[in-house]
């Protein structure tokens, strides 16, 4: 029972880490695309308007005047190397991956689903995989349009949750624009079609060994 309540434990916290990163990798990736400006050479980063924003402990926003401000330190780390290298999704993707594998660990090690377990629970550990892999690439797949004065990739299934936008009217651009929203429907709909496919996985399973 102790073990039972210590691994409940584990799982609420690494349940509100995943969420914590990725509410905040989808705020940051947003506003870093919105009002972060370099130069060419990756060399000059500034905040587009000021007063300054910030990415560190929660993104916000720069103020309304028009003129360049200072990007601090912690800020510059992170958008160079956090940010612009998509180390914060990854990172996110795989809390997501260790929360699912946590449950499935809970769920395969309680006593209600022993025999299921005897019952070769690979079968659950590989549809597991496979699953979080098809979330990752149906999140991170891009598809480009090539539409007159209007170039850009939309990434994300069922629904498009960024797009970076390639080129307009004006002319070549490098745009990236997110959906929270439609970010979090995504992350929905796969973990929660996985949690369903695991149930029913155990549920035949657990139904063929008793017949």
């Amino acid at each position: 029972m102790e073990l039972h309540k210590k691994s409940g434990l584990i799982l609420i916290v690494l349940g509100i880490i995943s969420a914590y990163l990725t509410l905040y990798t989808t705020k940051a990736h947003t506003i870093a695309a919105q009002h972060i400006i370099e130069d060419a050479q990756g060399n000059a980063v500034s905040w587009r308007t000021t007063p300054s924003g910030s990415l560190f402990p929660w993104p916000k926003e720069p103020g309304m005047l028009q003129a360049l401000s200072k990007i601090d330190e912690v800020d510059l780390f992170i958008y160079r190397y956090l940010i612009k290298p998509w180390v914060l999704v990854g990172l996110s993707i795989l809390m997501w991956i260790v929360t699912g594998l946590s449950i499935f660990k809970i769920v395969t090690s309680s006593s209600m689903f022993k025999m299921v377990k005897i019952m070769k629970t690979r079968a659950v550990a590989y549809f597991i995989t496979v699953w979080l892999a098809a979330m990752f690439f149906a999140l991170a797949w891009g598809s480009e349009f090539d539409w007159p004065d209007y170039v850009h990739i939309d990434y994300g299934f069922p629904m498009v949750w960024a797009t970076h936008v390639l080129s307009t009217i004006a002319g070549p651009v490098d745009i990236w624009r997110t959906d929270i929203t439609a970010l979090f429907i995504n992350l929905l709909f796969w973990l929660g079609s996985m949690v369903i496919g695991v149930a029913i996985i155990l549920r035949f399973r657990r139904r063929f060994f008793l017949d």
